[in-house]
C-alpha cells in the first residue's frame, strides 16, 4: 500500500511543473509550445489548490481549482486550433 501524500509532496510536484512550464515559456518561441507551457503551469496551480483543499478543507480552493482547470481546457483547445490551422495552411500552400 502506498503512503499518504503530504502537503509538501503536492507543493514539490507543483514547483517542478511550474519550473518546467516557465522553462518552456522562456526557451520556446512558437505559439503552440508557449501555450502548452502555460497549460503545464496552470496544471501546477490546480495541483496546489487540490492540495490546499485536501489538507485544509477549504471549499473556495475547490472552486478556484475548477476555474483554473477550465482555463486549462480552453488553453488546450487553443493549442489544438493552432495545430489544425497550421496543418491546413501547410497543405494548401503546396
Amino acid at each position: 500500500m502506498l503512503p499518504e501524500p503530504t502537503f509538501n509532496s503536492f507543493l514539490t510536484i507543483a514547483c517542478v511543473l511550474l519550473a518546467l512550464g516557465a522553462g518552456g515559456l522562456a526557451v520556446r518561441r512558437g505559439p503552440t509550445t508557449r501555450l502548452l507551457a502555460l497549460t503545464v503551469m496552470s496544471s501546477a496551480a490546480v495541483l496546489v489548490f487540490a492540495g490546499v483543499d485536501r489538507y485544509f478543507g477549504t471549499a473556495s480552493a475547490r472552486i478556484v481549482a475548477a476555474f483554473v482547470l477550465g482555463l486549462g481546457f480552453v488553453q488546450a483547445a487553443a493549442v489544438v486550433a493552432v495545430i489544425l490551422a497550421r496543418g491546413t495552411r501547410d497543405t494548401s500552400e503546396r
